[in-house]
């Protein structure tokens, strides 16, 4: 007869004890997060443009930039931009001013009724237009680095199309999907017998930030409770409670999404995927090859990428005409570019400083006229 199994009852005692404590820990966590808010996007600024939602800051810097291409970074249309400066140390845009760029950020922010009927083209032509003459002005110089992240990197690649050179001196994507139909869950939802566009759009008009928010975590159904088990293992950790609380800030805190321009990315970019066949896309008549990107690229997957797969974004290189285009699969998720973090959730600053580096080894001349913002 088979003897009967030993209970680990000091174990049980040990493990109930901890689960109390980390019980009665709760409120302080929840006061933390309360008091997380003022905490994050907190690198001075100066607003320098606005035009409805559309706002563009450049950041302060305490000494003159030694890399004199002002770097322009615009970011997605679904989440807010702040993310890109979440917390001291975990900051890309105080990373490249350490690293010694003149940083300006291009925020889209909570669309109104009308912009619902503003088209893809408009936000490119338009509104990126307008941004990146301002900064120009603002900066004193004929030519900029135009960076973007995810969407916001669809936007920049678009604008450089259209630019040819004239503007943009080097162009730099991050996790920016390029083949609509390699983007995993996120490119099956959109299929045309999954997703009715039309109706979605002309019901809601701009995409209610809520619709984001209540699909967005279905892309890793396991990403909640992984998120739970690190924080019963790692509450005592302050440094890692304020990075995963102000984290879970930034992602609850979604702004809707301009309705034409959905629109336009959902039917054009997913369901014809445009930029891989037709190796472009149509802004209001007009045709923004790719093939007329010219000037540097430097486009950068995540190897452990959700949201943007890596064989969605690391398929630029063909499609571009510059003949100076760097393409890499860092091993991080979609956010560890931002962050500096890999995949192990470790910091790094190898991805912040190979951008620096790239952007200053194509540093270009400047007028040296600087208008400061008054």
């Amino acid at each position: 007869m088979d003897a009967m199994p030993v209970l680990d009852l000091d174990g049980a005692a040990a493990g109930a004890a901890d689960l109390t404590h980390f019980l009665s820990s709760l409120p302080d966590i929840q006061e933390r997060y309360k008091a997380m808010e003022p905490r994050v996007g907190q690198t001075p600024r100066d607003m320098i443009y606005r035009e409805h939602s559309v706002t563009v800051h450049r950041y302060r810097r305490d000494t003159p930039a030694t890399v004199k291409t002002p770097f322009l970074l615009v970011y997605s249309l679904v989440n807010r931009a702040y993310v890109m400066d979440l917390l001291e140390g975990e900051s890309f845009v105080e990373a490249l001013l350490q690293r010694g760029l003149d940083v300006y950020l291009m925020e889209w922010g909570e669309p109104n009724r009308g912009q619902s009927h503003l088209t893809l083209g408009y936000y490119v032509k338009h509104y990126l237009h307008r941004a990146v003459r301002r900064v120009l002005r603002h900066a004193g110089t004929d030519k900029l680095t135009l960076a973007g992240y995810c969407l916001g990197g669809t936007l920049a690649l678009l604008y450089s199309a259209l630019d040819r050179g004239e503007r943009v001196a080097n162009l730099i994507t991050m996790v920016t999907p390029i083949d609509g139909e390699h983007e995993g869950v996120l490119s099956w939802w959109s299929r045309p017998e999954n997703l009715d566009v039309d109706q979605l759009v002309d019901s809601f008009g701009n995409i209610p930030a809520e619709f984001f928010a209540s699909s967005f975590p279905w892309l890793v159904p396991t990403a909640n409770m992984k998120k739970l088990r690190a924080l019963y293992d790692r509450h005592e950790d302050p440094e890692f409670l304020d990075s995963l609380l102000a984290l879970h800030m930034w992602g609850q805190d979604n702004t809707s999404f301009p309705g034409e321009v959905y629109r336009e990315v959902m039917k054009q970019g997913y369901q014809e995927n445009t930029l891989m066949k037709n190796g472009g896309w149509c802004l209001d008549g007009e045709w923004a090859r790719l093939e007329d990107v010219r000037m540097p690229v430097l486009n950068l997957a995540a190897s452990y990428d959700h949201l943007s797969v890596p064989e969605s974004v690391a398929c630029l290189s063909p499609l571009v005409g510059s003949d100076d285009c760097t393409e890499k699969s860092l091993p991080t998720g979609h956010l560890g570019i931002a962050f500096g973090k890999d995949a192990r959730n470790q910091h790094t600053p190898d991805y912040w400083d190979e951008i620096a580096s790239w952007v200053k080894d194509r540093d270009v001349a400047v007028r040296g006229d600087r208008h400061e913002c008054h």
